[in-house]
């Protein structure tokens, strides 16, 4: 595994903030729901007038949450989904940077629980930069275990060419209480390794390890982009996610 130097303390800095805090979703450089862009035009958040698909709410907990909400046929593209996404600067995700990420989720009491078997479901996801299509490298799923929230990994030889099937290496039960979680990844295509925080304890991943060693970029790629929301495969069944709280940063001092 690479040597992790932490950055300088006059270097930390914070890289972005999208926590809703504003009540509305201007803190987003793009986003697209059914009424609003699309996966090839995606739009300014700041310029979105909310409607059921994506909408910000109070909470006693955080304050502000973004509500997600994804009914069947609510197509964008081919798949169901309603989405904010940044750009690559924003969430530091080049070859050999080592980045910190937070962010919160909570899943409604009416999300649906067996959608492992129903297929695939992403709320929180790193893009390739390239954006040549397939899937995202490191992504927070819904469909890899019925009932439970995980964070998957697609082996890729590059963009869209899998390279064995994905798999999660941490998994937790959906719940209806707020996930707090906190990543730390380094990027890379041939030594990356992921760090994982749960409600502010430091968890185990896949193998009984701390550190999960597995390239965290696809070969052929030099970075990722985030994006969060709800974005599924189309199935029946509404669900509803809320989040909160994300914001990207080089040390964890400065989140």
């Amino acid at each position: 595994m690479a040597a992790f130097t932490a950055s300088p303390a006059n270097a930390a800095r914070t890289l972005f903030i999208g926590d809703y805090s504003t009540g509305d979703f201007s803190q987003w450089p793009l986003m697209a729901t059914k009424f609003y862009g699309g996966p090839t035009n995606m739009l300014p958040g700041a310029s979105y007038e909310q409607e059921y698909p994506a909408t910000v709410v109070d909470d006693p907990v955080k304050g502000k949450a973004a509500r997600y909400e994804v009914r069947q046929r609510d197509f964008v593209g081919t798949t169901e989904s309603a989405q904010v996404t940044t750009t690559i600067s924003d969430t530091g995700g080049h070859e050999g940077q080592t980045t910190w990420y937070t962010f919160s989720a909570r899943f409604d009491e009416s999300f649906p629980q067996n959608h492992g078997t129903l297929g695939w479901g992403v709320t929180n996801q790193w893009h390739d930069g390239a954006n040549e299509g397939g899937s995202p490298p490191i992504s927070m799923n819904v469909g890899m275990r019925n009932g439970h929230w995980s964070l998957g990994i697609v082996p890729q030889n590059s963009p869209g060419d899998p390279d064995g099937d994905a798999y999660s290496i941490w998994d937790v039960p959906l719940g209806t209480k707020w996930h707090d979680i906190k990543l730390q990844i380094h990027w890379s295509s041939r030594n990356g390794w992921i760090r994982l925080w749960h409600n502010g304890v430091r968890q185990s991943l896949l193998g009984s390890v701390d550190t999960f060693e597995v390239p965290t970029l696809i070969p052929g790629t030099d970075s990722v982009y985030y994006k969060e929301g709800y974005y599924r495969k189309p199935m029946m069944p509404t669900g509803v996610v809320y989040l909160s709280g994300f914001s990207s940063a080089t040390d964890e001092a400065v989140l």
